[in-house]
């Protein structure tokens, strides 16, 4: 939440948040933000412990500690469960910038 979001600084959709509600504690996450050409360009909470409900956010600074460009990106979530299920989800969104 937001689809679309504007890391600008004005408080207004900021950042974009993932609410990730696994089903039971104790899984594994794992998230990676990708380009529309499928390059991660961030990377974030790699074989990390999840709470029943928890969330990730993204101000749209890139691993390279800069603001990533404008333009159509990609969450890449993967969550194994205690069993060693793994569920991928794939989530658009979209990084703006005021004209």
């Amino acid at each position: 939440h937001p689809e679309i979001f504007s890391p600008d600084g004005d408080g207004f959709d900021d950042v974009i948040t993932f609410q990730l509600r696994p089903g039971e504690a104790g899984n594994i996450g794992n998230i990676t933000i990708t380009n529309r050409e499928g390059r991660p360009i961030y990377d974030h909470r790699k074989n990390t412990l999840l709470a029943l409900s928890d969330s990730f956010s993204w101000d749209g600074i890139t691993s390279e500690d800069v603001l990533a460009p404008p333009g159509i990106y990609v969450a890449l979530i993967e969550i194994v469960s205690l069993e060693g299920k793994v569920k991928h989800f794939k989530i658009p969104l979209v990084l703006a910038i005021k004209l």
